[in-house]
């Protein structure tokens, strides 16, 4: 067991991506699973530290989770964490009641995430189980098993969540049925991303599978192109859930003075063998000085993909898509370039809210139509601007203007 080690369990894609930031920033190695079957089969691999889990789980929740590692001779010294959702005492009593050694409430902060994996890491192992405590709750008795130092880190997540969200639910403008509303949909989205994406992961699984018992070429392309597909599903469906999570407002950058250079070359190199299989060739142009800028580099990484892939969508075959940078007195401005049909410029406006529709498009290509959306908020988030240069037939030019100093916007 290796107490750098932490297993996070969530089916919430950008959730797990936040958590797992935050622990490497804090030097942890972190392995994720989706569900509780999967957690509980990676917990017994890898013997991780400390598990951290979501309590609302497909198939087998994060309560059973926790008791499932409990009751396992190889794993009931493991620390467990689980989280819960923000103003759910239910929830709470839920999971002290299973045993979890910590509770996180909402999205909690960097420090008392660290603070508590640190805390628990330390232990080592010798978890021991205190004497039962009985409450009564609304008529209901609760049998926990939990420490004094235990409840006063649950009560000090339950006023970290609070200062989150602004003192609770009179911290937030929504009430009543658009609280509802949303809460309703964050819940779709959530089941969403599990129902798609663990089936792929399952398929994904026999076509290795296959590929090992099968290596002529015939048989090696049939399950190439069945691949890539079910890739493509899975970058449709976390776009998605990561669109919705932008719209909310849970994406919180995380910026670093860096050479964007770097990231510019990454994304190119990221979308290199899709323009190969379309026969497009891809460029990137770069000054020699360096292009220092305070970014979150996966961000803006993530940004530049959406829109490489974009004009390698449009553009036709045998075409050239270009990627270029610069710098203006106020500016870091990053263009991408295509060969594609174009469009009018009174159309331009609707880009980045429908782009599923480019404007102009007859017949454009299948997908969730969100990527561009994403471009969007990304770069609205660093305080910059996009401006979109095209003509009916002369192809599409779209500069990223990333602000040196964003304090100044």
């Amino acid at each position: 067991m290796s107490s750098k080690e932490i297993l996070i369990v969530d089916n919430n894609v950008a959730q797990a991506d936040q958590l797992m930031r935050v622990l490497e920033k804090g030097e942890y190695e972190v392995v994720t699973a989706v569900d509780g079957p999967d957690g509980l089969e990676a917990a017994k691999t890898i013997k991780p530290g400390v598990v951290v889990s979501a309590v609302s789980l497909p198939r087998l929740d994060g309560g059973q989770l926790c008791q499932a590692i409990k009751g396992d001779p190889e794993l009931r010294n493991t620390p467990v964490v689980l989280m819960v959702r923000p103003h759910s005492h239910d929830d709470i009593l839920a999971a002290l009641e299973a045993g979890a050694d910590d509770v996180l409430i909402g999205a909690p902060s960097e420090e008392l995430l660290l603070a508590c994996i640190k805390n628990l890491g330390a232990r080592n192992g010798s978890v021991s189980a205190p004497n039962p405590l009985e409450i009564d709750v609304g008529g209901r008795k609760h049998q926990l098993r939990v420490e004094r130092e235990q409840l006063a880190r649950v009560l000090l997540s339950v006023l970290d969540s609070q200062a989150h969200d602004g003192g609770g639910n009179g911290g937030s403008a929504a009430t009543g049925p658009e609280q509802e509303l949303a809460r309703l949909k964050e819940a779709l989205l959530a089941n969403l991303s599990y129902e798609l994406l663990s089936p792929l992961a399952t398929i994904k699984g026999y076509i290795t599978s296959l590929r090992k018992n099968d290596d002529t070429p015939a048989h090696e392309s049939i399950m190439n192109r069945l691949s890539e597909n079910i890739d493509h599903m899975g970058d449709m469906i976390e776009n998605l859930v990561y669109a919705a999570d932008l719209q909310a407002g849970r994406i919180v950058l995380e910026r670093q003075e860096v050479d964007i250079k770097g990231t510019i070359a990454e994304s190119v190199s990221d979308e290199e063998a899709r323009a190969e299989n379309k026969g497009i060739s891809i460029f990137y142009k770069l000054p020699s000085a360096p292009l220092m800028l305070g970014v979150d580099t996966r961000r803006l990484r993530r940004a530049l993909r959406h829109l490489i892939d974009n004009s390698i969508k449009y553009s036709p075959e045998a075409g050239e898509v270009m990627v270029q940078a610069g710098k203006t007195q106020s500016d870091v401005v990053i263009k991408v370039s295509d060969q594609g049909p174009g469009f009018d410029a009174d159309l331009q406006s609707d880009l980045f809210d429908n782009p599923d529709n480019p404007p102009g498009q007859s017949d454009p290509p299948t997908g969730l139509g969100v990527g561009l959306y994403i471009v969007k908020k990304i770069v609205q988030a660093h305080g910059g601007r996009i401006q979109v240069d095209s003509k009916p037939g002369s192809g599409c030019t779209i500069a990223l203007y990333l602000p040196l100093n964003p304090s100044k916007r």
